[in-house]
């Protein structure tokens, strides 16, 4: 016998884990308070690692992120699924030297380079980054769904 998530159940997963929301369950040791998103040329692994994260290098370095509870909603005509959104825009500080090929993102639990510790990730529109560029996602740009 197969099983679904609720809508309900899904929210409170995306909750648990990207807010510090303490409505429903107690969160206290699970929630985050601190999400940093990574930049990738080239596909981040499903397995929580990340293969493909900018170099430490030409003024790279990973970004906070907050996800506001409030943007939690089931997604409408998809019961069981619910998604998330960050709260505020994320910009990443001027480079200082020319990256190619940076086509993917992903949310980190730790602002260290190199430390595999992916809870998810997404593809971008493949960009080239030149000196003095900045890469920012806006408000509510960075949609987590679960389904």
């Amino acid at each position: 016998m197969a099983s679904e998530f609720s809508s309900e159940l899904a929210e409170d997963c995306l909750r648990m884990f990207f807010s510090t929301d303490t409505t429903g369950f107690n969160f206290d040791t699970l929630g985050s308070t601190s999400l940093f998103v990574a930049l990738t040329s080239g596909q981040t692994g499903v397995d929580g690692s990340l293969s493909a994260e900018l170099a430490n290098a030409n003024n790279y370095a990973r970004v906070a992120v907050a996800f506001d509870s409030a943007s939690i909603q089931g997604v409408s005509g998809q019961p069981g699924s619910a998604q998330i959104q960050n709260n505020g825009a994320v910009q990443f500080a001027a480079f200082t030297g020319s990256i190619t090929g940076v086509d993917g993102f992903a949310i980190c639990k730790s602002g260290t380079h190199g430390t595999s510790d992916v809870l998810c990730y997404g593809n971008i529109t493949s960009i080239d980054i030149d000196p003095g560029d900045t890469v920012t996602f806006a408000d509510n740009a960075i949609t987590i769904k679960l389904d």
